[in-house]
């Protein structure tokens, strides 16, 4: 399999994401920032930046599970360039990492994963939720003896629809919240 993007665009380097109605201008940014430059990641620029704004716009939620941002993302250039001051005055901070290949594949992965079991709990929730309204069509008769033909079956998705991939969730949930912690 041959992997779309070289080893030099994965090595990202300094990333900051904002809200994406955070109105700074670039200039603005680069002052505070002491960054040599700023540049804001286009999706319409290449694949590689189109990638980088999709994962950013999944892993947001999973880092931040109170909020779901809508980010405008950054890449800062600057051996000096630091984002604690942004951080603290907090106008539309969200994150800001320094993104290498290693980083970039945990963060993928542990996205997919998350969306993934997100997904998968969500049409367990669906599939119990029309599992109990088949219950509520007949007579109680009927009713009664569906239910013990198919009592095995509601425990089962209710606990599958309640537990299903939570411990690999919350873990992976966890690593994109740590990835997102880092400031530079």
């Amino acid at each position: 399999m041959k992997i779309p993007f070289t080893e030099e665009e994965m090595n990202v380097g300094k990333v900051l994401l904002l809200q994406f109605n955070h109105k700074l201008k670039i200039k603005e940014l680069k002052t505070i920032l002491r960054a040599k430059s700023v540049k804001e990641i286009q999706s319409d620029v290449d694949p590689f930046q189109k990638y980088l704004n999709s994962l950013f716009f999944q892993s947001t939620p999973f880092g931040h599970p109170s909020n779901h941002f809508y980010t405008r993302n950054y890449f800062v250039v600057g051996d000096q360039a630091q984002s604690t001051f942004l951080a603290m005055k907090n106008n539309g901070y969200v994150a800001s990492f320094t993104i290498d290949k290693f980083i970039l594949v945990d963060l993928h992965n542990a996205t997919i994963c998350a969306e993934s079991i997100r997904r998968t709990r969500k049409c367990f929730a669906e599939i119990f939720s029309n599992h109990s309204n088949f219950f509520q069509l007949d007579d109680a008769i009927t009713m009664q003896k569906k239910y013990k033909k198919l009592y095995k079956s509601t425990n089962l998705l209710q606990n599958l629809r309640d537990t299903y991939g939570l411990d690999e969730f919350n873990a992976n949930a966890a690593i994109i919240q740590n990835l997102m912690k880092s400031t530079w």
